[in-house]
C-alpha cells in the first residue's frame, strides 16, 4: 500500500470497557497502518477511561493516537444529536491536527467502539476509492452478534454504514459533517448533492453487537421524519419490513415517525438541495441502486471483486 494513503479515524467511547480490547486488536491487525486515531471518551464510568489511559501509548500499527476525555456533554447514552456532537468534536480535533502539523490525509472516517473490522477492511475500501473516482463515502457491511450466530445486515448497499464509514478527504472537506439527528444520512445527502457517490460493499466485513441493544427503534422513525421523508414512503417501507422481517422493528419505526409528525418535531436545517434529496427519496433510491450496480461492474472489470 502506498504510504500516501493516510487514514484518520474517529472513535467515540461511552462505557465500552468490554469491547475496547477487541477494538484495539482489530486496528492492530489491519493490513495497512492507520495514520491517526482520535479516541474520545465521553465521560465513561465503567473503567473505559482508565483502560484507555493505561493502554493508549502501546497501541501498535498506528502512527499517532490521541485520547480526549469529554465531561461537558449530556451524560446519557444517545444516538442522534449527542452522538454527532462527539463525532464532530473528533473531526474538529482532526482538522486542527492536520492544519497545525501540516499532514496531508487522504481519508477520514468513523469507527464505533463496538465495531470490529476485518484485517483488510481499510485496504479494500481504499482500492475501491482508487477505481471509482466519484466515490466519496464508503463502508463495508456489518454482521450483528445475536446469541450464538451472526445476523447479516440486510440494509441496502446504497446505504453507507455510519459506524464503519470513511470519506475521501476531498469529499469530507467539500460536504462536511453536520451535528444533529440523522447525521449519517445527512452527510451522505450532502455528498450526493455535491456530485459525490456513497455506498457500502457487501464483500467488506465488520462485526458488531446486536443492533439496537441500547436504543428504541422509534428513534430511527423520528429521525426519518426530521429529514423530510414523505409519509407515503414510510407506510410503504413499514409494510415491506413487516412482511420481510416481522412487526417489531416496523411498528416501532412507524410509531417514532408518526409521533414526530403529530408533534411537528423540528426538521433538520439544511439547504433546499438536501431537502429535495430527502423528499424525492423513492426516486433517489432507484438512482442510487443503479449506481451501485454500475460500480459493481466497474470493480469486476478491474478485477477488484470476483465475477
Amino acid at each position: 500500500m502506498d504510504q500516501k494513503n493516510k487514514i484518520a479515524l474517529i472513535t467515540p467511547v461511552k462505557n465500552e470497557l468490554e469491547n475496547l480490547e477487541e477494538l484495539i486488536s482489530s486496528i492492530e491487525n489491519q493490513s495497512i497502518k492507520i495514520a491517526l486515531w482520535i479516541i474520545i471518551n465521553d465521560d465513561s464510568d465503567d473503567g473505559s477511561k482508565e483502560f484507555l489511559e493505561k493502554n493508549v501509548s502501546t497501541i501498535k500499527n498506528v502512527d499517532q493516537v490521541r485520547l480526549y476525555n469529554l465531561t461537558s456533554l449530556d451524560k446519557n447514552y444517545a444516538l442522534g444529536s449527542k452522538y454527532s456532537q462527539v463525532i464532530s468534536f473528533g473531526f474538529k480535533k482532526f482538522n486542527a491536527i492536520r492544519k497545525k502539523e501540516k499532514i496531508s490525509f487522504d481519508y477520514a472516517g468513523i469507527l464505533d467502539s463496538d465495531c470490529f473490522v476485518e484485517p483488510d477492511y481499510y485496504l479494500k475500501l481504499i482500492r475501491r476509492f482508487q477505481v471509482l473516482p466519484k466515490l466519496g463515502i464508503a463502508s463495508g457491511v456489518i454482521s450483528y452478534r445475536v446469541k450464538n450466530h451472526l445476523q447479516y445486515d440486510h440494509m441496502p448497499l446504497r446505504w453507507v454504514r455510519g459506524a464503519v464509514r470513511i470519506w475521501k478527504i476531498e469529499c469530507f472537506d467539500e460536504a462536511g459533517y453536520l451535528v444533529g439527528n440523522s447525521a449519517d444520512a445527512i452527510s451522505a445527502a450532502l455528498a450526493w448533492t455535491k456530485g459525490w457517490e456513497s455506498q457500502s460493499f457487501k464483500e467488506i466485513k465488520a462485526e458488531s453487537r446486536e443492533m439496537g441493544i441500547r436504543i428504541d427503534f422509534s428513534y430511527y422513525g423520528e429521525s426519518t421524519y426530521t429529514r423530510y421523508t414523505p409519509y407515503y414512503y414510510i407506510l410503504l417501507k413499514c409494510i415491506l419490513w413487516a412482511i420481510k422481517s416481522g412487526i417489531r422493528f416496523s411498528y416501532t419505526f412507524y410509531k417514532g415517525y408518526n409521533t414526530a409528525r403529530k408533534e411537528k418535531k423540528p426538521r433538520i436545517k439544511v439547504d433546499n438541495k438536501v431537502k429535495r434529496y430527502f423528499k424525492l427519496v423513492l426516486w433517489r433510491n432507484i438512482i442510487e441502486n443503479v449506481i451501485v450496480l454500475k460500480n459493481y461492474h466497474i470493480l469486476r472489470k478491474n478485477k477488484v471483486v470476483d465475477s
